[in-house]
């Protein structure tokens, strides 16, 4: 029942131990992120640092540079250079370098890196095969995370599903169901931003009952 920044952490200061590796980075997929957070890091300058929002975007590009998500790890000896790194790039001047996806029953839920740019030392595959056992303890755990994350969003999902089932057969307001209805699609949807409109059956028009403003407040639309 750890927080799961809290248990990343301990992961992360586990792989810094190893010898012949400067720079370890962790991500756990954006969908188990507790509020914005994704893992831990290295920044250029050896600092280690939280993942958050603003780095969904270079986990997403180091899976892509990863062959196939089956492979226990992939190794690249010059990382800058086969994908074409530019100066102002968080992985420019980055050698030998490799990546290990975390996966539940196929699908990718987390991500270790590690590289040597710090030292410029060479990560060869024998560091890397080194690491396995320690990549598949770390699977484990966010293995574990991850069905809890499922567990809990199951429990929300039903709560939901009883609110809106519950106001329907008390016969409260439609307005007021409609907020509840609202709240439901926001939280599990997935979206940004909805939009609940109700058709008149009487009249041919349709009028709006709740909406999410520009700047993601919701909004009642009379």
């Amino acid at each position: 029942n750890l927080p799961l920044k809290y248990i990343l952490k301990k992961l992360y200061d586990g792989i810094r131990e190893i010898e012949n590796i400067d720079r370890v980075g962790i991500w756990v997929a954006p969908l188990i992120g507790e509020s914005g957070y994704y893992g831990w890091g290295t920044s250029r300058e050896g600092a280690t640092v939280p993942f958050t929002e603003v780095d969904r975007a270079e986990f997403t590009d180091i899976l892509k540079s990863i062959p196939s998500t089956t492979l226990a790890y992939n190794h690249c000896p010059n990382y800058a250079e086969e994908f074409n790194s530019k100066p102002n790039d968080e992985m420019y001047g980055v050698t030998g370098h490799a990546s290990f996806p975390l996966s539940s029953d196929a699908e990718i839920i987390g991500l270790v890196c590690v590289d040597n740019l710090l030292t410029n030392n060479p990560l060869t595959i024998e560091t890397a095969e080194a690491l396995l056992p320690y990549t598949k303890q770390i699977e484990n755990v966010i293995r574990e995370c991850y069905k809890r994350y499922q567990r809990k969003r199951e429990e929300e999902r039903s709560k939901w599903l009883s609110d809106i089932v519950t106001a329907t057969i008390q016969g409260l307001p439609l307005d007021e169901t409609m907020a509840i209805t609202y709240e439901a699609l926001k939280s599990f949807g997935g979206f940004d931003r909805v939009g609940i409109f109700v058709a008149n059956p009487v009249f041919p028009r349709v009028r709006g009952v709740w909406g999410t403003e520009r700047d993601g407040t919701r909004k009642h639309i009379p």
